[in-house]
């Protein structure tokens, strides 16, 4: 959590037109009806792993690819114990959301406070 929220001030002061339009692209995606979880799961990895490459640290960035990757089946099976997991995909898409309009404004702060409470509501949701 804390790597997450050191790579989203970073991203706040470097990123460019360019950074945010990929973040964007990848948000877009989730936004697609009846996503499979699986898919979600990629795309939120997809997401992750950007925000940490862009945040200059190249090894984050394939630290946090690795993290995920190892963590992905895990992270799927957890939609199939949620009480409501469509709710769960909006509420992380949501989120996303956020925090890439905090990062536009180059709100660094706010981004990490998001990144923060984004990974907390998961991991909350996900443990019962």
């Amino acid at each position: 959590m804390q790597l997450e929220a050191w790579a989203v001030r970073e991203l706040a002061e470097r990123a460019t037109v360019a950074d945010f339009d990929a973040l964007r692209n990848i948000l877009s995606k989730m936004r697609e009806p009846n996503l499979p979880y699986a898919t979600f799961n990629e795309l939120d990895t997809a997401f992750h792993v950007t925000v940490s490459s862009i945040s200059g640290n190249s090894l984050l960035g394939l630290l946090m690819s690795g993290l995920r990757n190892a963590m992905r089946r895990e992270m799927v099976a957890v939609f199939d114990t949620l009480p409501d997991p469509a709710a769960m995909v909006t509420d992380l898409r949501d989120q996303h959301e956020e925090i890439l309009e905090a990062l536009e404004k180059r709100d660094g702060a706010r981004a990490a406070e998001l990144v923060r409470g984004h990974i907390e509501h998961f991991y909350g949701q996900s443990n019962g």
